[in-house]
């Protein structure tokens, strides 16, 4: 059974969506030192069946604040903008409809945003950018800026001091990245490094109690890629059966070929054909 190709983001949300864990990273974040995980609220936007965006994590802190977080391998210079569009949909969802007639002002919670990169132990610890950076006509009334944090294992990223688990997160994708190197195909890649992360203490607990599901998670039950590519393939197919369709009623209308040779082309009788064709 093959892995999914989306592997990381996938055991990544998995890990923060325990509470625990999340507040840990919020707090190395921010600085806070938050003890209380009944102040988290997730609201991540789910995606759906054909829907190519879709947030990794995205929570409140009490009232005032709202995160949005997403991990992710290669360089993305659009995230400020899917940020930007996943915080409207947040924000959409919180508010009463009524709200946006009303003359008094809906509170907001205060959106703060950061990106997970794995780009390599060489690239920037941590980068900002900004929504403004893709306006084509310079610096306008909006504005939206996302820190990114580059976790891959061996980068000094200031996070891994105050937040042990995404380091061991960190560590776990460096060692199925190496077997993969190392010529493994990804299912005995993911095995071997779930293996060798309980022997050796990382992501331990989590991997213990959830060992099935993180496979399980990695395993291609549902690629939205491989959905996205058969629906293409279908879509061809479809077009070259009705195009040839049209060829084969066209030819047969001009005189160029027998009614008798266009059905037998088409797999039907010649009275299926005539009847299908209207001829």
């Amino acid at each position: 059974m093959a892995t999914k190709r989306n592997y990381k983001d996938s055991l990544f949300r998995a890990i923060f969506k325990q509470k625990k864990e999340l507040l840990t990273l919020y707090n190395a974040l921010s600085g806070e030192k938050l003890k209380d995980t009944k102040l988290l609220q997730l609201n991540t936007l789910n995606g759906v069946l054909y829907h190519t965006m879709r947030n990794d994590l995205s929570f409140r802190v009490g009232k005032e604040t709202i995160v949005l977080m997403e991990e992710q391998s290669t360089q993305n210079g659009n995230m400020p903008l899917r940020l930007f569009l996943y915080l409207a949909k947040i924000y959409q969802k919180q508010v009463p409809n009524e709200a946006f007639y009303g003359s008094k002002t809906h509170p907001l919670p205060t959106p703060h945003f950061y990106v997970f990169t794995l780009n390599g132990k060489d690239a920037p610890a941590v980068e900002t950018h900004c929504l403004s950076e893709a306006f084509a006509g310079g610096a306008g009334d909006l504005e939206l800026t996302v820190h990114f944090y580059n976790i891959s294992y061996g980068a000094p990223c200031p996070l891994f001091a105050k937040c042990k688990v995404l380091e061991e997160y960190s560590r776990f994708i460096a060692e199925v990245t190496q077997r993969l190197k190392d010529g493994m195909d990804r299912d005995h890649a993911i095995k071997d490094t779930i293996f060798y992360c309980i022997k050796n203490n990382i992501l331990r607990k989590f991997l213990k109690v959830y060992e099935a599901e993180v496979y399980d998670m990695t395993s291609m039950k549902w690629n939205l890629d491989t959905a996205l590519e058969v629906t293409r393939r279908e879509g061809i197919e479809q077009g070259e059966k009705r195009g040839r369709w049209e060829t084969l009623t066209e030819l047969v209308k001009d005189g160029m070929i027998s009614l008798r040779d266009a059905a037998k082309k088409a797999g039907m009788t010649e009275a299926e054909f005539r009847k299908a064709a209207m001829l």
